[in-house]
């Protein structure tokens, strides 16, 4: 089924405070875009003339180290948006973005974004707060990394993703998180086979349980206790 751009956009945060009229023009400048399981939708370096929002699916957003590592610097999910750094700097894509599922996406063109942003400073507003998001959360990252705690840096992502894919569940709910130990591992920057141990400890501690491509979260406030 094709998306519904204007009801999709109405809920997109990026164009909350656009009224009905406005939104029903900015939804004409929207084209559809679908992409299998783990396609490549661009590279690091590659020219970016288009702005993604994602309507179904999840993104990951990587880039590669001069010694062939890929780190994961997110995974994104629906309402989120990405490509913007190039739509809004006139630079090469600065990360690569790879499909985890099959994705729909709501796209738009350099051009047609920039006008908006000159027509609508709000839409500026929200550009700044989701950068901010982003800085907010490699800012953590960093700070795991630089500690060398293992242990924090699965417990602050497993968090974090429970919050970004499930939102702010309530006391005693049980939150899901669909991703293998491989894209946990690339995540944190550690070895595969030290996730999975890290992950085995937190279920023998009941903090979450392990299924097929799936991590059960139990118990927040236990994966809290390790975080920095």
């Amino acid at each position: 089924m094709a998306i519904d751009m204007k009801e999709f956009l109405k809920g997109v945060l990026l164009f909350k405070d656009l009224p009905a009229k406005e939104l029903e023009k900015v939804a004409k400048l929207f084209s559809e875009r679908e992409f299998p399981k783990y396609q490549v939708i661009f590279e690091e370096g590659s020219a970016g003339d288009l702005l993604f929002i994602i309507a179904q699916g999840v993104v990951k957003i990587s880039k590669e180290a001069a010694d062939g590592r890929v780190k994961t610097l997110a995974l994104l999910n629906v309402g989120e948006i990405f490509g913007e750094m190039s739509i809004l700097g006139d630079e090469p894509r600065s990360a690569n973005a790879e499909t985890l599922t099959e994705v729909r996406c709501a796209v738009i063109k350099r051009e047609d974004f920039q006008a908006l942003v000159e027509k609508n400073p709000s839409l500026s507003l929200h550009i700044i707060r989701t950068l901010i998001d982003r800085l907010i959360q490699a800012d953590r990252q960093i700070k795991n990394l630089a500690l060398g705690n293992s242990r924090a840096k699965i417990a602050d992502i497993l968090i974090q993703l429970s919050q970004e894919f499930s939102g702010e569940a309530e006391e005693g709910t049980r939150v899901g998180v669909r991703l293998t130990h491989q894209e946990l591992a690339d995540l944190a920057g550690l070895a595969r086979e030290t996730t999975t141990k890290l992950l085995n400890e937190f279920v023998k501690d009941d903090s979450i349980i392990l299924k097929d491509r799936e991590i059960e979260i139990l118990d927040k406030k236990k994966l809290q206790q390790w975080v920095m």
